[in-house]
């Protein structure tokens, strides 16, 4: 996925200007993101909205983190996220992502 940016908080769905993340990996049933440091612990649920380039709004998810290993780039950790509850349309649109090549490498302008 190009460009995507994932954005969680525990209480609430992030605001725009919080921390993003860059996608590594996704499926219809979860996600994978990197970061310097990871913040949440196995089995916290979390609030998830992930920005694709392809779409004007960022698509709302809840999720379990299930998993937090670290990758072979020092100082640099792959979270692992379960999804537990999508929000609207949020499952027809990452299914539009994953079945659509030219909709994956949209860039962020």
């Amino acid at each position: 996925m190009t460009d995507a940016l994932v954005r969680l908080a525990v209480d609430d769905f992030p605001t725009p200007g919080d921390q993003g993340y860059s996608l590594d990996d996704l499926s219809l049933t979860g996600l994978r993101y990197v970061c310097a440091e990871p913040d949440q612990e196995i089995g916290q649920l979390v609030h998830l909205t992930i920005d694709f380039p392809a779409f004007p709004l960022p698509v709302r998810v809840k999720g379990e983190i299930r998993r937090v290993i670290e990758l072979e780039e020092p100082g640099s950790y792959g979270t692992g996220i379960r999804f537990v509850e999508y929000v609207g349309d949020a499952q027809r649109q990452i299914k539009r992502l994953l079945d659509g090549d030219k909709l994956r490498g949209v860039r962020r302008r």
